[in-house]
């Protein structure tokens, strides 16, 4: 069961945590939710056989350790070395690891067997990518299902400045691409910068932004269907382990990540929860938004720029709304001309931008594209 599939009777267990299953027919029967969905309509042999079926798989996951949720292959940045790390599992009974490693997903045939959290493929090749699957050992000798992870040797040096990312074409009132371009070089000119067109690229690899201190990532329009970000998180991880900054700024973060139902609550091992430092991430209809208030007095008041926004009463729509992780924080808040009574005010006063909390900021999340906002107050947030 994975977070957003056909909405099944289990997603709500799945959503708290619980490892659920879940069978369905594929052949859907012609009575199901009708009046006719009756026992005498059932094939109560073959029902018989799923529930069987049922039974032994619970069985056997009460001998099986779970997969393990906290599983990442990094690159080290020396662009010869790849590690494997993960957290350990919440059984107690677990007395070592099984960590298989090779080129071919399909026929790993290095096999290592440790009880530490931490193991270091070095002398690799730049060009090929590597692949790593890990399983737990139980006291009974029995292990989890392998989970499998790819990641290719990389060099990185974080010595570049910043890369600006457009991360969609266009946006919302269809400013000119050009003219969003310009307005984020316009931002950054006072810094070591360079500007880089995600919409076209089909792959983000680590040595694209691992020479960068920096990426600023921007998306301008909400309905964007072919970000880039889904698939490839665990660069975007990778890049921040090694000491790289990332701020995304735009609409929808989380279904530009991949989340495409609202609301949306993440968990350890999710990059929302493990490097945003989000838990949850709300987007309804019908909210308004003229700017956000800084929780930090000495941070700018950014408003809506009402010449790039004439409708919606000069308020921006889709701007969605967080909570922080015990480890994140709030530097953002939601702000609207309409009172909080109104379907259009509600969100008042709602997180929209979060970074983790102590001296260690390397992630920094606002849900609302910085075109839109005076570029003054953009230029000085962005300082």
């Amino acid at each position: 069961q994975e977070q957003g599939n056909y909405g099944a009777d289990d997603l709500p267990f799945w959503q708290a945590g619980y490892q659920t299953g879940y069978f369905f027919e594929h052949n859907f029967c012609p009575y199901y939710h009708t009046e006719n969905d009756i026992v005498d309509n059932c094939n109560i042999a073959y029902c018989t056989e799923v529930a069987r079926l049922n039974m032994a798989l619970l069985l056997s996951v009460t001998e099986v350790p779970a997969p393990m949720a906290s599983f990442f292959l990094y690159a080290t940045g020396d662009e010869q070395s790849l590690q494997a790390m993960w957290k350990p599992p919440y059984e107690e009974d677990i007395e070592g690891y099984r960590i298989s490693f090779g080129t071919d997903p399909g026929n790993l045939q290095e096999t290592y067997t440790t009880t530490d959290t931490l193991l270091t493929f070095s002398g690799l090749d730049p060009e090929s990518v590597y692949y790593a699957s890990i399983s737990a050992v139980n006291s009974r000798g029995n292990l989890s299902i392998p989970v499998l992870k790819s990641a290719r040797p990389a060099s990185v040096t974080l010595d570049q400045g910043i890369l600006v990312v457009s991360g969609s074409e266009g946006g919302l009132m269809d400013p000119p691409q050009e003219d969003i371009d310009q307005y984020y070089d316009n931002l950054f000119h006072n810094f070591t910068h360079e500007l880089y067109d995600a919409t076209a690229a089909e792959e983000l690899m680590l040595e694209d932004i691992g020479g960068y201190s920096t990426v600023f990532w921007h998306i301008e329009d909400p309905d964007w269907s072919a970000s880039i970000l889904a698939e490839h998180q665990e660069v975007l991880r990778n890049y921040l382990w090694l000491g790289g900054n990332l701020m995304f700024t735009g609409f929808r973060p989380a279904r530009m990540f991949g989340f495409e139902s609202y609301p949306v609550t993440f968990r350890e091992g999710d990059f929302f929860y493990d490097c945003l430092k989000i838990e949850t991430s709300k987007n309804e209809a019908a909210r308004l938004f003229a700017g956000a208030n800084p929780a930090d007095p000495t941070w700018p008041q950014v408003s809506v720029d009402s010449l790039k926004m004439p409708a919606f009463n000069f308020h921006l729509p889709w701007v969605e709304v967080f909570t922080p992780t015990d480890e994140g924080e709030v530097i953002y808040r939601y702000n609207t001309n309409y009172d909080t009574t109104t379907t259009q005010g509600s969100y008042y006063n709602k997180p929209v931008g979060i970074c983790p909390s102590g001296p260690q900021k390397q992630s920094f999340t606002l849900s609302f594209p910085l075109y839109y906002m005076d570029s003054l107050a953009s230029r000085q947030l962005v300082y």
